[in-house]
């Protein structure tokens, strides 16, 4: 049986791929999801440094914590370098 903290990241990064917590909008108050769920604060807030592990939401001191904006899966190939070309090319002569 899974941890309390990971049956919480579990339900909230469903909430967050289903976006029922949209991308951009504030997380409810640590309190609040202790109340919801019936657990203790730390247990909230193992929940969320697991989200905020994820790269799924960030926490803004003193303001909230927010969802991401999903991220893409990979960046663009800008195709290989050639030797000359970048900055490390005085190190590869």
């Amino acid at each position: 049986m899974a941890a309390k903290y990971e049956r919480i990241a579990n339900d909230l990064r469903q909430q967050i791929r289903s976006q029922q917590l949209a991308p951009g909008e504030q997380m409810p108050a640590q309190i609040e999801l202790a109340e919801r769920y019936r657990v203790s604060l730390p247990t909230i807030q193992q929940a969320l440094g697991v989200l905020q592990a994820e790269g799924l939401i960030d926490a803004v001191h003193g303001i909230g914590t927010y969802v991401r904006a999903p991220q893409a899966a990979h960046p663009p190939d800008a195709g290989p370098l050639s030797v000359g070309e970048g900055q490390g090319a005085a190190a590869v002569r």
